[in-house]
This record gives structure tokens, sequence and C-alpha cells, in this order.
């Protein structure tokens, strides 16, 4: 018996869980899911969450009733604002590759707003006026500077210095100083005009005490090549002359057929690669493909497979970009010659070019070790300095520093060299000071973009713009960085149209510049571009794949495309997370940077990701990060342990060595839990037969029906249920609205709140209404002032908002309170499918704290109409007891 007894308990406890499932089964039943509304064409529609509109609970428990208050679920609790990224510096060509750029980091501050001066000339004035080192013109004619540089100059015992042409055909061969041996022929001239006097006279040579022939080229190519001399004794001299012709010849294109004609001379006199490879340095520096490939033709059988014909050859098809052929020949060149000094500098210079530094580095080390007098002092100097670059490269710079003393000869060189070391170091008027004095000894393009990248850096923005215009000027292989470096100014002296302006002649200069691509896409980023900066950062991604900057900068555009209510945002969010892992995935071997984690934390928690989020401010709030302790509290907020995050936030709120910034955003924080925690929701799943508190207007009387309120029928006027709520108590209404058919003669169906009875009374609605025979989506707002009777002037067609009729339209109404915090002044706003379409500030008829009533109505009218309404959410702040 006891058995049957417990038997059939047993069958009753089963049979009420069954029926319990199933209640709860059928009472989260979720409507169609409605298509995506098209975004408004209108601005960023503010962000206010009060409840999750998309979140569902179970309409009904057993022991409690549907319309019950419940406690909402946590707010969304804002995080700072990020700090600004840092800037990757102008890279010098000596120095860090993008593995290390992290040694050029320049603060991503506002602009700091400055004017620059307009040139000279476009103020109509003389561009050269000013000039200090122009000497003044001589009673109007010929200064003396000119003189010297047209005319030879004699002194004759006795006699003043003239000036004139020394027309002897040995002239080169005459003494600088003493008597001469043979008669002087010369012809004077006028030193105003410059034009001949009379006739050339014969001066007797015994009287001259001195001579300086005219400062021109062509006497300067002239006595160079007299002092050359002929034979082999003469190739170092002639190497050093022939690399002096070659910088006239930039200046001067006729110098070009001088070059030659000393590169040519050179082969015969030595018949050996040292010839050869002045022949192929002459062409090279003239640009001439088809004279250099000539060369290799041309090479004697003993040269023709020779470790310098390969490399060689190879030096000129990485120019070309046959980088496969180029290092197939370099390796060929090696495996001629394995300790060959210079195939190994040629390998690392080229490993080196092509962002391979480690692969670079123990092919620099070995050229640098040979101090072998086979090579000149400048090709030993060569390869010293492809270490040191390759060194600092790598961000090795203890290992630099030691190269760089090792390099034999000029110490102007040096200057150069231990510049970019101070640079990258960032002992920045140091390195400035080094190079000016390199600028002073030897100015090229390269040395004047360095200076005024360290003069950029420094914040002295006049000189630097002046030196990057130089560097951009000067050499080719300069302008690309140096129109990158002038954007990075203008944009940091707040010019953005001149930024971007250089920038984008910076990406034509050169569209292979990791650099380059990552300041351009980082200015588009800047200026709401997003797609546009996403395209530019990839290509820099492409190039350098451990380009970390190019990956913050990625994340910052997905964040900027990952506003809330836009339809990708999640795919955005995404995409973030896996450039942010990759972020700091790259600088955790480098630098550990804390704002890089700071943001990956964030989007990880952006995307719900919380366990991560948790695991990277974790990481970096036991090293003092004040960002990653307020995401660790809101962590903890989100996850309902909202007395652990209140208890955080107001130690760091109450902090007394806090950042006032820090300290000020954490009490706001706990303002906002508070203010949470004293807000309660009304929701209705209508999931009863019975209208219950709802308070029916109208003809038409609603059914409930698989849990949803519909009204279905004819009325000439306007039907709805209504609930009230203490207009001191309100913050938030929504339902969910669909027109199941008869769409063509719907007058109206919608959500409205009003203040009845009130002597400013207001009325504001949102929903479908016919208007000239066709249904569209409106908003009226009658708003508490004086009334002529015309209310066509307070209803307003949503133009811009593009919705299918037949799917779910998500109404809602909310409460916005004064921004002053002294005022209980309030206004509304209005949402449809989770946008902003209509905002009134502060009515007359409102105010936060009133005690009267408000009502809130679901109301239809039309003949037939049938519209179902679901999931009412009333929000409301929860009553003082």
């Amino acid at each position: 018996m006891n058995l049957r007894k417990e038997t059939i308990l047993f069958l009753v406890v089963l049979a009420l869980a069954a029926w319990l499932a199933l209640a709860s089964e059928k009472s989260t039943k979720v409507p169609s899911a409605s298509p995506a509304a098209r975004a408004l064409a209108a601005g960023a529609t503010p962000i206010v969450v009060l409840a999750d509109p998309k979140a569902r609970t179970p309409s009904r428990e057993i022991f409690r009733e549907p319309t019950e208050a419940v406690p909402l679920p946590p707010t969304e609790l804002p995080f700072p604002a990020l700090e600004p990224l840092p800037i990757v510096a102008p890279p010098l060509p000596l120095g860090p590759q993008a593995s290390a750029f992290h040694l050029l980091r320049m603060p991503g501050l506002a602009p700091t707003p400055h004017e620059f001066a307009a040139p000279a000339a476009e103020n109509g004035g003389d561009a050269e006026a000013g000039n200090p080192t122009a000497p003044p013109a001589q009673d109007g004619g010929l200064s003396e500077e000119e003189l010297n540089r047209r005319f030879d100059r004699i002194w004759l015992e006795g006699a003043t210095p003239q000036y004139g042409h020394v027309l002897n055909p040995g002239k080169y061969a005459l003494p600088a100083s003493g008597p001469a041996l043979e008669p002087i022929q010369f012809q004077y001239v006028n030193r105003k005009t410059g034009q001949p006097t009379g006739a050339a006279q014969a001066l007797d040579g015994k009287r001259l005490t001195k001579l300086i022939l005219a400062d021109s080229l062509e006497n300067k190519i002239a006595r160079h090549r007299l002092q050359a001399g002929d034979g082999q004794g003469s190739v170092e001299g002639r190497l050093a002359f022939l690399e002096e012709l070659i910088g006239h010849a930039r200046r001067e294109s006729w110098v070009w057929a001088e070059v030659e004609a000393d590169a040519k001379a050179l082969v015969e006199i030595t018949k050996s690669e040292v010839g050869f490879a002045a022949l192929l340095g002459a062409y090279r520096a003239q640009g001439d493909l088809g004279k250099e490939l000539a060369v290799f033709d041309s090479l004697p059988e003993t040269l023709a497979d020779s470790a310098f014909r390969w490399r060689e050859q190879a030096e000129l098809e990485a120019r070309l970009g046959l980088d496969l052929d180029a290092e197939e020949h370099l390796t060929r060149a090696l495996g001629k010659a394995p300790t060959d000094p210079a195939a190994h500098h040629a390998m690392a210079a080229f490993l080196l070019a092509r962002g391979r530094a480690a692969e670079a580095l123990p092919h620099a080390e070995q050229a640098a070790r040979s101090q072998s007098q086979a090579f000149s002092e400048r090709q030993r100097q060569s390869f010293g300095e492809v270490l040191v670059a390759v060194q600092l490269a790598l961000g090795r710079l203890a290992d630099a520093d030691l190269a760089i003393t090792r390099i034999p000869g000029d110490a102007g060189r040096r200057n150069e060299l231990r510049g970019a070391m101070e640079y990258a170091r960032g002992t920045l008027e140091a390195a400035a000071g080094l190079f000016a004095r390199a600028a002073e000894a030897d100015e090229s393009g390269a040395v004047r973009y360095a200076l005024g990248a360290t003069q950029l850096r420094l914040g002295q923005w006049n000189e630097a713009k002046q030196n990057l215009e130089r560097a951009r000027d000067l050499a080719p292989a300069s302008r690309a960085r140096a129109l990158g470096a002038l954007g990075l100014l203008y944009e940091r002296t707040g010019h953005p149209d001149l930024a971007l302006t250089n920038l984008n002649a910076a990406e034509r200069s050169d569209p292979s510049d990791p650099w380059v691509l990552y300041l351009l896409g980082r200015q588009q980023r800047l200026l709401g571009r997003y797609d546009e900066a996403l395209v530019t950062l990839r290509r820099a991604l492409a190039l350098r794949d451990d380009f970390a900057e190019a990956c913050a900068e990625a994340a910052l555009c997905f964040l900027g495309k990952a506003e809330p209510g836009v339809a990708d945002a999640p795919d955005a969010l995404a995409r973030a997370v896996r450039y942010v892992d990759k972020l700091v995935e790259l600088d955790a071997s480098r630098s550990a940077f804390a704002p890089y984690v700071e943001l990956q934390g964030y989007v990880l928690a952006r995307v719900g990701e919380t366990n991560r989020a948790r695991r990277a401010f974790e990481g970096i709030a036991e090293k003092g990060s004040d960002f990653a302790k307020i995401g660790l509290a809101i962590l903890d907020y989100r996850q309902k342990r909202s007395a652990d995050a209140r208890t955080a936030l107001a130690s760091l709120a109450n902090h007394p060595s806090g950042a006032p910034a820090t300290t000020s955003f954490a009490r706001d924080l706990v303002d906002a839990i508070d203010d949470h925690a004293n807000k309660e929701q009304v929701r209705d799943s209508f999931a009863r037969p019975e209208l219950g508190l709802w308070q029916n207007e109208g003809r038409l009387r609603p059914t409930i029906a698989d849990e949803r309120l519909s009204f279905h029928g004819a009325s000439s006027e306007e039907s709805f249920v209504r609930r009230k709520v203490r207009a001191g108590d309100f913050l938030r209404v929504e339902v969910s609205m669909r027109l199941l058919s008869e769409l063509a003669t719907t007058g109206f169906a919608g959500l409205r709140i009003t203040n009845p009875q009130r002597a400013q009374d207001f009325t504001f609605e949102v929903g479908l209404r016919r208007l000239g025979g066709k249904l569209v989506p409106t908003v009226r707002a009658v708003d508490g002032q004086a009334r002529d009777g015309n209310e066509a002037k307070d209803l307003f067609i949503l133009e811009a908002l593009e919705i299918d009729q037949r799917g779910v339209q998500d109404l809602a109404i909310e409460l916005v309170p004064d921004a002053d915090r002294g005022s209980k002044r309030a206004g509304l706003r209005l949402w449809w499918n989770g946008r902003v379409v209509h905002e009134v500030a502060t009515l007359k008829g409102l105010s936060q704290g009133a005690s009267f009533e408000l009502a809130t109505d679901l109301g239809v009218e039309g003949k037939p109409v049938q519209v179902v309404f679901d999931d009412y959410r009333l929000v409301r702040r929860k009553a003082v007891k």
C-alpha cells in the first residue's frame, strides 16, 4: 500500500513538472523577426539604454503575476575614453624598421595649432631676398663672388690683383705662387661689366707672385686630371676624382661625358674588376640602364662568371624589382667567393632593403670584419655602415653604438651615424646637433630629412618644414619619406587638408613604403573615411606583417565602423578583435605597451568576451593602469557583482592621489550604478486571456490570444488600451507592433504618451498613420504650448525612415532629463526600430519628481483594422517606501 501511494505521488510530481515545462515553453514564444531597417540619413544616434529591448524573460511564472515589476538587468556602463595611440615618427634610412618602430613613438596628442608664414615669393616679394650668403654687388657691378667664379686672378710685383683670362695652353701647370718660367698671356676684363679691355698682353712671368685660376667647374676638372696623372699608381686618386665628378654631374649634365671618359680610362688602366666597378657605378649614377647592361656583355673571360659579376648584376636586378633573380645571383656570388666581404655586404644590403634585417645580420657582420687593404677606405666604411643600419633596424642600439666606433675614416659621416643612433634612442637634442654638423660637412637629401624629422619630433615646426622641403627637393630617394613627414607635420599643426595632400603625394611617390601607407591610413581614419583607411592600412600590412602600429590603426577603424545601431557593427567588432589580438601579440616581445592592452581589453569587452577581457585588464591593472581597474569593475557589474564593482569604483573615486579624470569618472559610474539600482521594469507579454490592469477606451475592444494583444474589427474613431504611471517615476515605455492585414484601410496604429486633464497637457505618439491615401511612419508632438487648433503642424512624417510595414515595429518613448543636474525639467525622445526619430528637450507639462499620472496608450483606428501589440515594457523608478 505504501508503495502504491509513493507511486501515485511520483506520477503527480512528474505530471506537474511536465505542465510547468509546457507553460514555460509557451510563455517564451518569440514573434517573427522584423527585417533590418535601413539607417536614417540623420546624424549619429545618441546611446541611451535603460533596458535591453531585445532581451526576453519568461512572461509568466507560477507564483507571480505577469504585470509585477522586476529589477532591470545591469545597465551598460561606459568605459573611459581611450588615450590617443602614439604615432610612429619619421623613420630614417639608418634606423629601426617596422618590428622596432616602438623606438620611434610620438605622443598621439591633439594638434598644436600653428600658422606657417607663406614663402616670400607668394607674398609678391623676392624669394631670394634676405639671403645672408649673397654678398652685395660692388658699385652696381659684378660681385666679388661672381668675379672669382668667372675670371682668373694674378698678382704681379708691386701691383694690385687683376681679373681676366690666362690664355697659356699649359696654364694648369703654372705655379700658384712665385715666378713663372714663361710669359703669362693675359686678357684683362672690366670688373664692373666682365667685358674684355683691349688685346691680350704678354706679362713677364718672373714678376708673378700669385696665380688663382677661375673657380669654374671646367678648371676644377682640368686641375684634377693633371694631378691624377696616368698609370696604375694613380688608381686611388682617379677613383676619388671620379666620385667627385659624379657629384658635379648631378648639377651640370655636360659633366656626364667627362665621367664616362674617366671611368673608361680606369677600365683600360686596371683591366680588372676595379675599373669595371667604376664604369658600372658611373652608369648607375647616371641612370643609364642600357649602358649598364652592356658592361656585363663586355666583361673579360676572367670576370664573366665571377663573384664580382653576379653581385653587380644582382644589384641591377634588385633596382628593377627582379628580387628572385637578384637573390639567386647574390647566392651564386657567395658560392663563388664564400668569404668575399663585398658579396656579403651586397647580400646584407639587399635583405635589409626588403625588411629582412634579421637575415641580413650575419652577412653584415661578416662584411664588417674585413679590414683588408684590398678594399678602399670608402668601401670599408660602407661595410661598417651596413652593419650599423642592420642593428639599428633591429633596435639593437648598444651593438650599433659599438659598430660605429669601428668604422674607419670620415668623421663627418660618423656624425650622421651617431645622429641616427641618438634619434632611435630618443635623445633628440643631441641628434639634431649631429645632423646639423653632418649637413654642414656634406649636405644631402638624407641628412636634411633626418634633421627635419628630428625637429618635427622636437616641435620646432618652422625649422622642420624648411628642412623637410629641402630634403624633398634634393634627392628622389628622400622624396616619399619627406612628403610623409610633411604630412605628419601639417597634421600635428592643425592643417588636416595639407596633411592629406602631402600624404597622397608621398604614396604616389613610393606606393611600397609601409610607413607612408600607415600615415595615410591614419589620416583617412582621423577624417572618418574608415573604408579608405582600411584599404590603405591593409596594403601597409601586406608589405610588413610585423607592423604593430598599422594593426592598431586598423582596429580603430573597425571600432569607428561599429557604431551602435549600425547593421554590420557586430562584424566590425569581430574584425577589430582580430587586429588588436595581432597588435598585442606583435608588441608583447618588444615593449608590452599598456595602451595596446587597454585597447584589446576594451574591444573584447565590447564583443562580450568577458573572460578574455578580464585577463587582459588584470595583467596591466597590477602595473597601475586606471583604465584597466575601471574596466574590471565594469565587467564585475555586467556579471551582476554590483557590490564588488561599486566598491572598486568607490575606492578609485576616493583615492587621495588619484588622477582627477579617473576619480571623476569613477564617481560618475558609482552614481550611475546607484541610479540604475533605483529603477524597475513592468513587462507584459500578454500571456493571459484578460486585460488585467489595462483600461480599454473606444468602441473596439481588444482580445488577448497567442500571447499578443490584438485589435481586430472596424471603428471610425480611435480605440486604445491604457496603462498609467506616476510622472515622477516614468523613464521609458516600449512596445512591439505589427499590422497583420488590411493595410490599405488602417488609419493609425502606434504608441502614445500623454498627461490628460492637465493645464499644460501634451501628447506624443509614434506609429503608422494614413496621410493622403498612403500609410506612412509618423510622430506627433503636441508639446503643451498654446495651440491655435491646427494640429497638422504637430505631425511629422519620417521621410528618411524606410520600414517593412508588414514587419515588426519596435516603438519607444523615453524621458530625457535636463543636462543641468540641478534642474527638474525634462523632455521626451521618440524611437523607431532602435533609431531616434524625434526629440523635444524640455516640456512645460513634464518635470522630474511630478506627482500626477501619465498615460501610456496602445491605439488603433481604421475600417477594418487588424493590429497586434506584444512585449510591452515600462521602465520606472521604484516607488519610495
